[in-house]
Formats: C-alpha cells, sequence, structure tokens
C-alpha cells in the first residue's frame, strides 16, 4: 500500500485491524508513516486527556525498533477506545491517514535526503536537532535512524507549505556550501575574501567570457604567468 495515494481504501470488514476495528496498515508497512505517527503522538497532538500511557510503561522512552515504535502508536490509539465511540475512533484515524497522505505527497526534502548518504543523514540530524524542538523526541543510533527521525521531524512539524519550503531551501544551501568546501578543500584550494573595482571586474568578465573560462580560473591563469615572468626568467 502507498501511503501517499490520496485514494486510500475506506474502511470496511475487509482492511480493518481485527484488534481496533480500524485500518493501520498505512502504518505498519511504512517505517516513515510509523515515525509520523510516533512523533505527533509524543508531542500530544493527540489531547493528553484522551490518551493512557499506564500500559505503555514497559515500552523504552525513544524505541529504535519499527516493530516497537508500531505497537506504541497502536496502544495509544487503542486507549482512545476508552473515551470515545467507535465511529469516532473511525474519524481519528482517518484524519491522521488523510494528512499523512498529504505530507507524504508534498514533501521536497524526501527525494533530496539520500538514505545511502550517511555522511548527509548525519549531517541533517545534526542540522534539525539544533533548529527544531521536537527533535529531542528522537535518539537515533545511526544513519538509517537519523534518516528516518529527520523525517519525521520534517513531517511532523506542522508548519505551513511556504515556511517549510522556505527552511528546506536554507538547509539544502547550507549543505551545498559544505560540500562546496569539502571539495574545494579536497582539490586544495583555499577561499580569498578580496573586493575589485567595477571596471576591473568587468574587464575580468570579459576576459573569461573571450577565453570561454571561469572567473576563477582566468584569475589563476593570469597569476601564473605573472609569476612566472617575474620568478621563473
Amino acid at each position: 500500500m502507498n501511503p501517499g495515494d490520496l485514494s486510500l481504501p475506506k474502511l470496511d470488514n475487509k482492511n480493518i485491524s481485527l484488534e481496533l476495528g480500524v485500518d493501520l496498515s498505512w502504518i505498519k508497512e511504512s517505517p516513515r508513516a510509523s515515525y509520523f505517527m510516533y512523533s505527533l503522538l509524543k508531542q500530544g497532538v493527540i489531547p493528553k486527556t484522551v490518551l493512557s500511557y499506564d500500559n505503555m510503561r514497559e515500552y523504552p522512552t525513544c524505541p529504535q525498533n519499527d516493530d516497537i515504535r508500531f505497537n506504541i502508536v497502536r496502544d495509544s490509539i487503542s486507549s482512545m477506545c476508552i473515551n470515545m465511540p467507535r465511529i469516532q475512533l473511525y474519524n481519528v484515524v482517518d484524519e491522521f491517514r488523510g494528512q499523512w497522505a498529504n505530507i507524504f505527497n508534498y514533501s521536497p526534502y524526501f527525494n533530496w535526503l539520500v538514505k545511502s548518504n550517511h555522511e548527509q543523514c548525519r549531517w541533517v540530524w545534526l542540522y534539525l536537532s539544533a533548529r527544531v524542538e521536537h527533535a529531542i523526541l528522537f535518539q537515533p543510533l545511526d544513519s538509517e535512524g537519523q534518516y528516518h527521525a529527520a523525517l519525521a521531524i520534517l513531517d511532523s512539524w506542522g508548519i505551513s507549505p511556504e515556511a517549510m519550503t522556505l527552511f528546506f531551501m536554507k538547509m539544502s544551501k547550507a549543505w551545498r556550501q559544505k560540500e562546496f568546501r569539502k571539495e574545494n578543500k579536497k582539490n586544495g584550494k583555499v577561499p580569498i575574501n578580496t573586493y575589485l573595482k567595477k571596471d576591473i571586474k568587468k574587464m575580468l568578465d570579459k576576459i573569461s567570457n573571450e577565453n570561454n573560462e571561469t572567473m576563477v580560473s582566468t584569475i589563476e591563469r593570469l597569476i601564473r604567468k605573472e609569476y612566472r615572468t617575474l620568478f621563473e626568467k
């Protein structure tokens, strides 16, 4: 089942959970959806007057296992049966499922964050931990956990799409700058801070365009030429 499919099947006797009478397969089959629901529960999105955590004390504070995380979500939803009619429970779960489908379909950060890129997953996790309050809900032990935790933080943040797009643009720009500095260091390049007069900058641009090269290549070539003239006679 694709958790991002907005045409998810209606709740009926063929796809409901035998224990709760509601469809939780969309959570069970997707670690990302499981992280999303776990994050919402820990943030208290569901009113605390509805939930009873007495039967959850046996679970770890920050579960690392997908099955345990799903069980926490399932038991939390199960506790809702105590204080609300079954039809209301259907509606609440269906609302969460709809929220998840919308988030899954709008997540500009999902394809950008590469699960197999361990360095990137660790960097994104640290970046979010320093900027998003509910990142404290997760304590991932490895890069895969950092990947899922990072997505869960972004998925469950609750800010507007415009704010999310802006945040993601800043985060991805910071990552590109980090990679750019890393690549320059690898290639033996160092940054220099300088200013040029406008007319000199125009000259530099014209020389670069005439020789079909970058501004940096032009500067390096001219410096090498002048160096040879002065010191390699």
